[in-house]
C-alpha cells in the first residue's frame, strides 16, 4: 500500500506505527529492545541484553517460574514472595503464547459443530438457531445466543453458559459451548469463572465440561479493585496456559462484560505486551468487539500492571505508609453558591468497610471558598494494601446519622504500592477519577492528590 502515486492513498503514520507494533508483537519483538540478531555471536551486550544482566528494579527481567499462589490470599505477605518473580519469569516465557495475539482469533471454531455459525471473523456474538417445537406453519426456533470470542489463539471470553438456556431468554446453551470446546481445545481448555458465586447457584454443572472448571472470582465494576486477588488472577492463569502449549483459558462471567476485560485486560498487561492500558483496552474492544466499561480505578490497576512489567516503576515494596492528606485543586463548586464546597473523606479498607471519616455536623465542617485555591484535608491514615477514598459535600441540613447522603465529589481506589520510595505522592486529574458527573462543577485543572510517607521514614525521625 506504500506504493502509491498518488500520497493521498498511502496509510498514515499512524497506521504505520500500528502495524509496526503488531508487526512486532507477531514476531517477539520488543520495540525498546536492542535488536540482538543484528550483533555477531561473539559480541558482547551485556550492557542492554536482558538475559545476561538487568537492573535491580526492573521487573521484567528473566527468573525461575513461581510456584501457584492460593485463590484467595489473606494478606501481602504471603504475595510478596511470588509477584516479582512471577512477573519475571512469566513476562518473557509467557509472550510465547502471547505473541499469537494478532493472528487467529478469525480462524477458529467453525469445524464440528455444524449448529454454529461462523461469524468470528469479524468477532460478533455467534448465533445458534435449532428448531424444536412445531406450530401452524411448520417449526418454531429458539434462538441460542453463543456469546463467545477469542481475545487471543488460547485466551477466549464469554457470558457464563447455562444449563436451561431455554428458560432465560438471550443466554447461551452450555452443552453447545462444551461441543464447540471439545472439538476445537479437544483435552486442553479450562474455564475460569469469574463470577462471585454469592447469589445462589451456579449456573451450570461443572461436570458438563468434564470438571474442567476453577473458580477465580474477580469484583465486577460495583466493588473497588484489589491488588493482591488482581496478581493471584493472571498469575493462576498464566501458570496453567505454561503448563502446556496447547492449553486454552476460557474465563466468563455472568454478563459477559466487565469482569472478563477486567481480568484479560490485566492478564495482557501482566505479560507487558503493551505499555498502555488505553491501548489494551483499544485492543480488547477491537476483538470482543464491545466496550469493556471499566472504571477508572480498574484501569489504573492495570496499568500499574503494565508499568511493573515493563520495569517503569519499582518493585512491590509491600511497606506501611501514612496517607497524610487529600489536596482538592482548585476548589470544586458544589455549594449553592457555586464559590466553594464543604468537603468531608470517607475511606474504606481492602475488605469494603469503612475504616475512617472526616464527617461532622455540616455547620462545623469548613467551607472551602474558590479564592482558597485549594482544599486541604488532613487524614493521617496508616495503610497497607488497598483504601478506597471517597470524597463528598456536605449540604446544609445533612444530619450525622444521614451523612453518607452527601452530594459525591469524587472517588477512588488506591493501592500502597503505586507510592514507590522515590515518589511518595499521587495525583489524579478529573478524567482520572470516578463518581464525577457534573463536570461543571469542577474547574478544568481540577486535580486530587495524596500526600503519603513511609511509616519507617516516620519511627525513624521519632
Amino acid at each position: 500500500t506504500l506504493l502509491q502515486v498518488d500520497p493521498r492513498k498511502r496509510p498514515t503514520i499512524h497506521t504505520l506505527v500500528e502495524n509496526i507494533e503488531d508487526l512486532a508483537i507477531g514476531n517477539d519483538i520488543g520495540l525498546n529492545e536492542p535488536l540482538t540478531f543484528l550483533f555477531n555471536t561473539n559480541e558482547t551486550t551485556s550492557s542492554t541484553n536482558p538475559t545476561t544482566s538487568a537492573p535491580a528494579g526492573n521487573p521484567s527481567a528473566a527468573s525461575a517460574r513461581a510456584p501457584v499462589a492460593g485463590n484467595n490470599p489473606s494478606s501481602n505477605a504471603g504475595v510478596s514472595s511470588y509477584i516479582p518473580s512471577s512477573i519475571k519469569g512469566l513476562n518473557t516465557s509467557g509472550k510465547s503464547w502471547m505473541k499469537s495475539i494478532i493472528d487467529t482469533s478469525s480462524k477458529v471454531i467453525n469445524e464440528g459443530v455444524q449448529q454454529v455459525k461462523q461469524t468470528l471473523a469479524t468477532n460478533v456474538p455467534t448465533n445458534f438457531t435449532a428448531g424444536t417445537s412445531s406450530t401452524a406453519g411448520g417449526h418454531h426456533h429458539h434462538h441460542f445466543e453463543v456469546d463467545l470470542s477469542y481475545i487471543t489463539s488460547k485466551v477466549i471470553v464469554m457470558a457464563t453458559p447455562r444449563d436451561n438456556p431455554s428458560e432465560l431468554s438471550g443466554r447461551q446453551s452450555a452443552e453447545l459451548i462444551r461441543d464447540l470446546l471439545d472439538t476445537k481445545h479437544p483435552q486442553s481448555y479450562m474455564l475460569f469463572s469469574l463470577d462471585q458465586h454469592n447469589r445462589g447457584h451456579q449456573s451450570y454443572r461443572k461436570e458438563l465440561f468434564h470438571n474442567r472448571v476453577i473458580d477465580l472470582p474477580l469484583c465486577d465494576e460495583k466493588y473497588s479493585p484489589r491488588l493482591v486477588d488482581l496478581l493471584c488472577f493472571c498469575h493462576n492463569i498464566s501458570s496453567f496456559l505454561l503448563e502446556s502449549s496447547s492449553n486454552t483459558a476460557v474465563l466468563h462471567c455472568s454478563d459477559g462484560r466487565n469482569q472478563i476485560a477486567y481480568g484479560t485486560c490485566a492478564l495482557i498487561a501482566y505479560h507487558g505486551i503493551f505499555q498502555q492500558v488505553d491501548h489494551i483496552v483499544r485492543y480488547y474492544e477491537s476483538r470482543r468487539c464491545a466496550h469493556p466499561f471499566l472504571t477508572l480505578s480498574q484501569k489504573r490497576y492495570i496499568q500499574y500492571l503494565c508499568d511493573l512489567s515493563c520495569g517503569i516503576i519499582e518493585k512491590p515494596h509491600f511497606n506501611e505508609l501514612i496517607l497524610k492528606t487529600i489536596n482538592l485543586s482548585p476548589v470544586p463548586l458544589f455549594n449553592r453558591e457555586r464559590n466553594g464546597c464543604r468537603p468531608f473523606v470517607d475511606v474504606f479498607n481492602q475488605d469494603h468497610k469503612k475504616i475512617f471519616s472526616t464527617y461532622q455536623e455540616p455547620n462545623k465542617l469548613r467551607v472551602f471558598c474558590a479564592t482558597d485555591g485549594v482544599c486541604l484535608i488532613p487524614l493521617n491514615i496508616p495503610f497497607n494494601g488497598d483504601l478506597t477514598i471517597h470524597v463528598s459535600h456536605a449540604p446544609v441540613g445533612l444530619s450525622l446519622q444521614a451523612h453518607d447522603g452527601g452530594i459525591r465529589i469524587c472517588e477512588l481506589t488506591i493501592n500502597s504500592n503505586f507510592c514507590t520510595l522515590n515518589h511518595s505522592e499521587l495525583s489524579y486529574s478529573r478524567y482520572e477519577l470516578d463518581g464525577i458527573d457534573q463536570t461543571e462543577k469542577y474547574p478544568p485543572s481540577f486535580r486530587l492528590t495524596l500526600d503519603t510517607i513511609s511509616s519507617k521514614k516516620i519511627s525513624t525521625t521519632d
